[in-house]
């Protein structure tokens, strides 16, 4: 008996040091000026081990917390550890980027299968993310499998105008264009996901929808949503798949005048198949900034001009492309091409 209260202790005791590390880790200031990108590719049967290891599970990166978590939960042993093939990996660096990073994964366990891959890729202004995945054989609880990636951009931003005193109070609506394709197929009635979330912040409030679909069942029209409850027009929903192409506009979140205030946009690709399904979510024509409208007490302001921190020159059309911009689309379509020509990574488990 003193055996197991003291199990049960250390359980209890392992939950809560993984939640205030993850509480630490996402409490650190992130950087004025930044771009990330996370990328996971997993699949295995959990190995639990003596002293409830490989039995606790939690977000594989902290930058998740910006987003709904649609993502496969890792174990906090080790993947290698726990008999779970594949990697995950976040990169932040305190750049304009473009940053970018892929995985891929082919591997066989018990009487299953597994393949899926992952794309991201950030800059100031735009992101884009992609994941796909395909699962064949019987499923348990045991099975932790799915691909996923999100890119993040963050920037300081100060508005000025001729017209308005600095420490006025005002706000900001931004307006983004998106592009992409999800879908699951395979047969009903095992559910999957394939995911994706537009999501953004201003100053110090948490995040914000812009935009999120989800599906589930190949028999089932996703969900789809703009984070103002506004028509998502250009995109088009059938059983088992959402695709087009549209704008989405955030709320109108305070700033003031003549003050820095932080800007922050991610993109999410998650694909996670129940048994026998395939799920791809497609966002590789990325998310791009493209409008800004600024206001002072309530009052649209045109004559306005933004000093942003990364140097970029933002105006009420948003972002520009970089001066490079050329070579910053052909060098993403090339990784875009390159990740797809590459070869899933094979691994074969017995157990």
């Amino acid at each position: 008996m003193p055996r197991c209260r003291n199990l049960a202790a250390l359980l209890v005791l392992r939950t809560i040091l993984m939640t205030m590390l993850l509480a630490t880790t996402a409490a650190f200031p992130a950087e004025a000026v930044s771009v990330e990108t996370f990328v996971i590719a997993i699949g295995g049967q959990t190995q639990p081990l003596p002293g409830f290891a490989c039995t606790t599970f939690a977000p594989a990166s902290p930058g998740i917390a910006f987003f709904v978590n649609t993502t496969p939960s890792v174990p906090l042993d080790g993947l290698a550890n726990c008999g779970i093939a594949g990697l995950f990996r976040t990169i932040q660096l305190a750049s304009n980027g473009p940053s970018s990073d892929t995985t891929s994964l082919s591997t066989s366990f018990a009487q299953n299968t597994f393949s899926g891959s992952s794309l991201a890729l950030a800059r100031i202004g735009g992101v884009l993310a992609e994941a796909h995945a395909t699962f064949l054989g019987p499923s348990n609880s045991l099975i932790t499998e799915g691909a996923a990636s999100y890119a993040l951009f963050e920037d300081r931003l100060t508005a000025t105008s001729p017209s308005v005193a600095a420490g006025t109070p005002g706000t900001i609506r931004m307006r983004f264009s998106i592009a992409g394709e999800l879908s699951v197929t395979g047969p009903p009635p095992f559910s999957s996901v394939a995911d994706v979330e537009l999501n953004y912040s201003v100053g110090s409030s948490g995040s914000f929808l812009l935009m999120r679909a989800q599906a589930t069942r190949a028999d089932l029209v996703p969900f789809a949503t703009s984070g103002t409850g506004a028509p998502l027009a250009g995109f088009t929903l059938a059983p088992g798949s959402f695709s087009g192409a549209g704008e989405v506009d955030s709320f109108q979140l305070p700033i003031t005048w003549g003050s820095p205030f932080a800007v922050k946009m991610g993109l999410l690709a998650g694909a996670i198949p129940g048994s026998g399904a395939t799920t791809d979510v497609d966002f590789s024509q990325g998310a791009t900034l493209t409008g800004i409208q600024l206001f002072a007490n309530g009052v649209p302001i045109q004559d306005f001009s933004i000093e942003a921190e990364s140097g970029t020159a933002y105006g009420a059309s948003g972002v520009p492309e970089p001066t490079s911009g050329a070579m910053v689309v052909s060098g993403t379509l090339a990784l875009v091409a390159a990740y797809r020509r590459r070869p899933l990574r094979s691994e074969h488990r017995s157990d």
